[in-house]
C-alpha cells in the first residue's frame, strides 16, 4: 500500500521521476490524521467510562427516594417458601428498627435489628431465648439492610457506604449497571440496576471470608404511592435455590 501511494505521488520532469517538494509533507499530513483519529476514538472511550454518581442519582430518583424519606414505617406481609410455605410478617420505621416474624405451626419465629445489634429468637430451641447474631454472618448483613428504610445508595457517606466500583453488564440478553458497595467491616453488595428503569433486580450480599456471593434476583415490582417495591425475589446459593418470597401486601405510614 506504501509503494502504491509513493507511485501516485510521483511524477514525471523532463523525462526524470521526481517527487514534488510537498510529497513528504503529504505523507506526514496523513500519517498525522491518523494519529488524530485514534487519539479522538480514545478520547471518545474515555467520555463513556461510567460515573456512578450519576447512575446512582438516577437509580434515587427513579426510585422515588425523596418522599421514601418520609415514611415512617412500612409493614410487609407475604409468603416464604423453603421446604414448606410460611406466612411472615415485616416492620421497619424510619428509626433503624427492623423486625420480621414468621410463623411455623403456629409458632413465631423472631428476627430483629435494631441499634446495631440483631438477634433471633427461635421457639423450637430449648430456652427460647433471643440470641444474637454475629456481625459476620449473611442475616447481619441482610438484616442491617432491610432496616434502613431510604436504602443503602441513600445518604451512602453518612452510613460509611463506600461505592467501590460501577459498570455496565449483560446478563441474560439484558442491560444492567453493575454497582459495588462496601461496608465497613460487614463484607459489601454488589446491586443490579435494570439500565432503564433503574430498579434492582439482582443483589450479590459478599460476606467476609467467604468464597461464594448469596444471590437474591428480584422478579417482580409494586408500586405503592409511586414507590416502587418488589414483590417477588429469589434466594440463590451454592448454586441451588434457598427460598422464594412472594409479597401480599404492603402498608406504607406517612409522618
Amino acid at each position: 500500500m506504501i509503494e502504491y501511494q509513493r507511485k501516485l505521488i510521483e511524477i514525471r520532469i523532463n523525462g526524470k521521476n521526481r517527487r514534488p517538494m510537498n510529497a513528504k509533507c503529504k505523507l506526514r499530513t496523513r500519517n498525522t490524521s491518523l494519529l488524530f483519529l485514534l487519539i479522538l476514538l480514545s478520547s471518545q472511550a474515555i467520555c463513556q467510562k461510567i460515573d456512578p454518581e450519576l447512575i446512582i442519582d438516577n437509580f434515587l430518583e427513579h426510585n422515588c427516594y425523596k418522599k421514601k424519606g418520609l415514611i415512617e414505617s412500612v409493614q410487609i406481609t407475604g409468603t416464604r417458601s423453603s421446604v414448606q410455605n410460611l406466612k411472615f410478617k415485616q416492620f421497619i420505621n424510619n428509626q433503624g428498627k427492623y423486625t420480621c416474624e414468621t410463623e411455623i405451626d403456629g409458632w413465631v419465629i423472631v428476627e430483629s435489628y435494631e441499634n446495631g445489634k440483631a438477634y433471633i429468637q427461635n421457639p423450637f430451641v430449648d430456652n427460647n431465648q433471643a440470641q444474637d447474631i454475629p456481625r459476620e454472618s449473611l442475616d447481619y448483613l441482610q438484616m442491617f439492610e432491610a432496616s434502613d428504610l431510604e436504602g443503602m445508595l441513600y445518604n451512602r457517606k453518612d452510613k460509611g457506604i463506600v461505592i467501590k466500583s460501577c459498570s455496565q453488564v449483560t446478563i441474560a440478553d439484558r442491560e444492567f449497571y453493575k454497582i459495588e458497595i462496601g461496608i465497613k467491616d460487614l463484607g459489601g453488595i454488589n446491586y443490579y440496576l435494570g439500565k432503564y428503569d433503574y430498579l434492582i433486580y439482582r443483589k450479590e450480599y459478599l460476606i467476609q471470608h467467604s468464597e461464594n456471593p448469596v444471590i437474591i434476583t428480584l422478579e417482580a415490582y409494586k408500586y405503592v404511592d409511586d414507590i416502587p417495591f418488589a414483590t417477588k425475589s429469589r434466594t440463590i446459593a451454592q448454586g441451588e435455590l434457598i427460598s422464594t418470597i412472594v409479597i401480599d401486601d404492603i402498608e406504607l405510614v406517612f409522618e
